[in-house]
């Protein structure tokens, strides 16, 4: 596994690209309650409070639209309080102290341009291993495409979450709107006839793993490798060049970490910038936040 630049293989658009659509920053917005707003050709979400305008802004891939001096330029008319830019793109306007940008963050890149044949021959053998047990020992993996197999999948990530406090899950109402638009596409492991597993994808010009889920006890033992092979062999034959595992620190959750190393992915830096562009509306925001906890 190696370190590369989105360059390095075709990558088309950054990850995160999928917040600079129109019909899905629609959907998103609507549900965290936000505006969406261009500037120049690329958007970005914005909260306001009265008074003190913008008050926290989010921004995706921007270098879809620009590249780093041109992007940098046009947030700076923001003036938020808080602003968090996800990005493959490093920036110097992000290089403030206070910036907040995670080490060691990447995306977890497939290159599926040449097959799924070869990506099958670059997987680690521990990992090919797997996904020929999961077959043998009688998973079954599948697209799921109706409402009730989308709440199943989703008390399974429930569940294996632990309500969320494991790892930070998206609410289920912005799951099924997405789902519903077209903007996510689901596949579900079931053993004994029972879904013990679903990694729910954003798909734009790339597959994006956005919610996952597998649960091993439920599954007999048997690991979660065949999940992620299927999705894989179906984004390989949709004609999809890239499939993104996603972004987290390297070694911050080591059996997650060691599970995609498995898959022999490339390491795409993957920065999430969140700093204050306004320290005094930033101040304002945080003593409101105490205000109402008191409350």
């Amino acid at each position: 596994m190696r370190v590369a630049s989105p360059a390095d293989i075709d990558y088309q658009a950054g990850s995160f690209e999928i917040y600079q659509l129109p019909e899905f920053a629609e959907i998103f917005s609507r549900h965290y309650n936000s505006e969406v707003k261009w500037l120049g050709d690329m958007l970005v979400y914005l909260r306001r409070w009265p008074l003190l305008g913008v008050t926290k802004a989010m921004l995706g891939s921007p270098e879809v639209a620009y590249d780093c001096a041109g992007w940098q330029d046009r947030v700076r008319t923001l003036h938020a309080g808080e602003l968090e830019v996800l990005t493959n793109q490093p920036c110097d306007l992000c290089n403030a102290p206070d910036a907040g940008r995670p080490p060691d963050h990447h995306n977890f890149v497939i290159d599926l341009s040449h097959g799924h044949d070869v990506v099958w021959e670059s997987l680690k053998k521990r990992c090919r291993n797997a996904v020929r047990r999961g077959k043998k020992m009688g998973l079954e993996v599948r697209e799921a495409h109706t409402d009730a197999e989308l709440q199943d999948y989703y008390e399974v990530l429930r569940r294996v979450s632990q309500g969320g406090r494991l790892y930070a899950i998206p609410d289920f109402r912005l799951i099924q709107d997405v789902f519903a638009a077209s903007f996510g596409r689901l596949f579900i492991a079931t053993f004994n006839a029972e879904i013990v597993g679903g990694l729910f994808y954003l798909v734009n010009r790339h597959v994006y793993g956005w919610a996952a889920a597998f649960d091993v006890d439920r599954a007999g033992g048997v690991p979660g490798n065949l999940l992620y092979w299927e999705g894989i062999r179906w984004a390989a034959a949709e004609g999809y060049r890239v499939y993104d595992m996603g972004a987290q620190r390297i070694g911050d959750n080591p059996p997650l970490d060691l599970f995609k190393r498995s898959f022999s992915p490339i390491l795409v830096p993957g920065f999430r910038y969140k700093f204050a562009q306004s320290v005094w509306k930033n101040r304002l925001m945080g003593l409101g936040s105490r205000v109402k906890q008191r409350q």
